[in-house]
């Protein structure tokens, strides 16, 4: 009998305690290049683009992406 190889099956989920290395709370843009998707939206889930993305900013984009209010830098959401 053959073993499935579980490795390729699905990738492993990174998490925020994973991808914050300095452990301060908060994911640079350096720490986020670890994960290709967040590496990806970083600067829009950055909301007050100072660089250091907090825990509540990304559950915010996320929170606006799936709800499909994103809106491009400067433009209110459409009513």
């Amino acid at each position: 009998t053959t073993t499935p190889q579980t490795d390729q099956a699905q990738p492993a989920q990174t998490s925020w305690s994973d991808l914050d290395t300095d452990k301060n709370g908060t994911l640079s843009a350096t720490e986020a290049e670890a994960n290709p998707g967040l590496k990806a939206h970083f600067e829009q889930a950055d909301a007050d683009a100072d660089g250091a993305l907090t825990g509540d900013e990304y559950r915010e984009f996320l929170a606006k992406r799936d709800s499909g209010m994103q809106t491009e830098p400067g433009k209110k959401p459409k009513s």
